[in-house]
């Protein structure tokens, strides 16, 4: 056998083993979306619809497959929210729904802000930069350790937030961590700040 047919079954076997390792990713994604019926997705991104618009959703919402679940006869649904020109707004949106995907319960809705009763909840116009210097405005304390800076859902004010958390002691042990100091929460739509108040870990 000459070089040249060596080549070509190599070439062969690169291609078979190619379209066979597409053909498996491609099985795998679809196998991912076909875990959550249809009529359960529709009403789920329904939901998700009325709270923030169809262009919203369009935008800047997706479902993600790898994350949602079935938990015995609900769904733990979960999507992906960004916002490409504001990256800090990166963030996860979850909730369960039974086997018709009818929404069980609102109170454990997370990362859902309702835009459509104050579009301004969904504008986050205030940047990282922005809610550090809000806090100095404020007069937060620097701490021993660099800020801890944070975009994320506070499920108690129902809303993204900044969280800013400073650190004025700070031991390690045999049981852990242990310290103290304060957090500010910062309205990202507003700029306000939220609350300041003390955290402790003993």
């Amino acid at each position: 056998m000459n070089f040249n047919s060596i080549g070509k079954i190599l070439i062969g076997l690169l291609a078979v083993f190619a379209g066979v390792t597409f053909f498996a990713c491609s099985c795998s994604c679809t196998d991912s979306q076909s875990n959550v019926p249809d009529n359960v997705l529709k009403s789920s991104n329904r939901f998700i619809v009325s709270m923030v618009g169809q262009e919203y959703f369009d935008n800047y919402i997706k479902p993600d497959f790898q994350e949602t679940k079935k938990i015995n006869s609900k769904y733990y649904m979960v999507y992906n929210f960004r916002i490409p020109d504001k990256p800090y707004v990166d963030s996860k949106i979850k909730f369960e729904v039974d086997s018709t995907g009818s929404l069980i319960n609102r109170e454990n809705v997370i990362g859902l802000p309702d835009c459509g009763a104050d579009p301004g909840k969904c504008e986050f116009k205030v940047n990282e930069e922005q809610a550090r210097q809000i806090a100095k405005d404020n007069n937060f304390k620097e701490g021993i350790k660099d800020w801890k800076v944070e975009f994320k859902w506070d499920p108690q004010n129902k809303q993204y937030v900044w969280s800013i958390l400073s650190t004025f002691e700070e031991t390690q042990g045999s049981n852990g961590m242990r310290g103290n100091g304060e957090i500010m929460l910062i309205d990202p739509n507003s700029g306000d700040v939220i609350s300041t108040d003390p955290w402790r870990i003993m």
